[in-house]
């Protein structure tokens, strides 16, 4: 019964294996063609929407680092992925397997297709049909208007004449420094003239003095560095919290857990007896020994 049991259970993982690591498409799938254009706008559409629901299974393009999950979610700059036609990845996309899910409840066709670009673009077969944009040379200036809780940020952008002009109609990211590195606080929206104010949020915490370490930043699509401005008094002043002053797990204060202390007394006793009960016999051994 045993051996049957395991030769049934290697088959199924044998099978399982086998599933995960050949995904048939439908025939049908495999000719069609993207209705989406490869271009430099659409490619840019889907590297967005592969960075919101792909890249925490599939990694980063190239960096070979996915999820060890099985089967391997492939990178998509390999040759295992670049194999699929683009309406074999559509279809995967969509009906999803396994560990993967179906994106057609969460994402429009149009959506999917433009994924399909995105990874298509890393297809070597596909060098030379789109011309990648450079980042644009751009810089940022930003300052604080402390009794309105407004950040005042400025943006200019290198024309290909090496002169400056503003920065319209392009989002500026604002972080603050919190414990484990600098959280996003919003984005703030140039106008023409390449000025933005941002609106602070009041609730947002700092320290005991309403101080925070602030960045400014833009996207991918400029070359830009980012700008610090620390010290900011512009958070609303939050005193540090004393992990002891409520009842922890681990505390030498009168709020540790009362069960937690009977606990640890009766376990502490209780090695003691044990201790005691072992050379109480070993002084017997020892004893009968003698006589």
């Amino acid at each position: 019964m045993k051996k049957v049991l395991f030769l049934l259970l290697l088959a199924g993982v044998f099978l399982f294996r086998s599933y995960g690591q050949v995904w048939e498409v439908p025939a049908e799938y495999k000719t069609v063609k993207n209705p989406s254009q490869l271009n430099n706008a659409n490619i840019k559409a889907g590297k967005s929407l592969f960075l919101i629901n792909c890249k925490s299974c599939h990694g980063d393009p190239g960096k070979n680092n996915a999820l060890p999950l099985v089967p391997a979610p492939p990178d998509i700059t390999s040759q295992q992925m670049q194999a699929n036609t683009d309406g074999e990845i559509f279809h995967k996309i969509t009906v999803g397997r396994l560990a993967m899910p179906s994106f057609e409840p969460t994402l429009t066709e149009d959506q999917r297709w433009k994924i399909v670009n995105f990874i298509k673009s890393y297809d070597p077969a596909n060098k030379g049909l789109f011309t990648p944009e450079e980042p644009v040379p751009a810089r940022l200036q930003a300052s604080a208007d402390i009794p309105r809780s407004v950040l005042l940020i400025d943006a200019q952008m290198q024309d290909k004449q090496g002169a400056w002009a503003p920065l319209a109609a392009t989002e500026v990211s604002v972080k603050a420094k919190r414990t484990f590195g600098y959280l996003e606080v919003g984005k703030a929206l140039t106008n023409a003239s390449g000025h933005a104010e941002f609106q602070f949020p009041k609730d947002f915490k700092g320290d005991p003095e309403g101080m925070v370490d602030l960045t400014f930043s833009l996207g991918e699509d400029f070359r830009a560095d980012t700008i610090p401005l620390n010290q900011v008094k512009i958070a609303a002043p939050v005193e540090p919290e004393n992990i002891f002053s409520h009842r922890v797990l681990w505390s030498t204060n009168p709020h540790t857990q009362w069960w937690l202390i009977l606990t640890y007394l009766g376990i502490v006793g209780g090695v003691w007896l044990t201790i005691f009960y072992i050379l109480f016999q070993i002084f017997k051994i020892y004893k009968a020994g003698k006589e």
